[in-house]
């Protein structure tokens, strides 16, 4: 028997959350069988992933985009 899953820790890059020195920022853990399944079992709960995969947003904290 083979069990297999996926887990995706995310925590926040908006800069609130980064800009704190106690504490630590939002913090989500999604489990599935896939990245894929993960990723929308995230954004329905509210979180934004970045198209590259580097960053992520908590519900409700603002996006930012850095300079290119």
């Amino acid at each position: 028997m083979i069990a297999a899953n996926y887990t995706m820790h995310l925590h926040c890059d908006c800069e609130k959350c980064q800009a704190l020195k106690w504490g630590s920022p939002d913090f989500g853990e999604f489990i599935g069988k896939s990245w894929t399944e993960c990723a929308k079992a995230a954004r329905a709960c509210g979180w934004r992933i970045s198209k590259d995969r580097q960053r992520a947003f908590a519900p409700g904290h603002k996006i930012f985009r850095e300079a290119a």
